[in-house]
């Protein structure tokens, strides 16, 4: 890794267990409902033959959440660890939970600036989630997230979509910034929302 990539890992890692920490949580807390879908992909591998698809389960409940699994693919190839460790992907994996009317309402009336693209992203954001299964490791190991990549696994999505934090909650702890804090990069504090 070298120096400018090091520099941008320590700003991801130190924003992140930031996030992490307001919402009173803990990086195994982040980690277990990842390992969860990681496994429940793993046993359903390994009860199908060599080539077929995984989408037999339409959801599963989390905290009485219904979570939705698909589509998983196998990628072409392995990606290593940037941790230089023997972590390595070959999956897509992508994980969502509808918000449903009442949170849609709850976000609407905290929210009613945004606009309908912002909206869209900010409940896209909020609850879904694209990984691979190095994910659970890194939030697991090291308090990383993935930064804002394509592969984020955002502490505030993981805890809406997990119900390991209300919405409710989550808002409390981001009062009206939630939007800025889920679409900002690197955000430790979040800035004051638009006027």
């Amino acid at each position: 890794m070298n120096r400018m990539s090091t520099k941008n890992v320590l700003s991801v890692l130190k924003g992140d267990n930031e996030l992490v920490r307001r919402l009173g949580l803990t990086d195994p807390d982040m980690a277990r409902p990842l390992f969860h879908v990681w496994n429940l992909i793993l046993s359903e591998y390994g009860r199908r033959p060599f080539g077929r698809r995984w989408d037999d389960i339409p959801y599963f409940l989390y905290n009485d959440r219904e979570i939705h699994i698909g589509p998983v693919h196998p990628t072409r190839g392995f990606q290593e660890s940037i941790f230089n460790d023997e972590i390595a992907g070959a999956f897509e994996i992508n994980i969502f939970r509808q918000p449903g009317k009442s949170k849609m309402a709850f976000l609407r009336e905290k929210y009613p600036a945004l606009g309908k693209e912002r909206m869209t992203e900010l409940v896209q954001k909020l609850s879904q989630i694209h990984m691979g299964e190095m994910e659970p490791y890194y939030v697991m190991r090291y308090g990383f997230y993935e930064g804002h990549t394509s592969y984020r696994v955002d502490p505030i999505a993981i805890a809406f979509l997990f119900g390991l934090r209300s919405l409710e909650e989550i808002e409390a702890t981001f009062p009206g910034v939630l939007y800025k804090t889920l679409t900002t990069h690197f955000t430790a504090k979040p800035q004051p929302p638009d006027r």
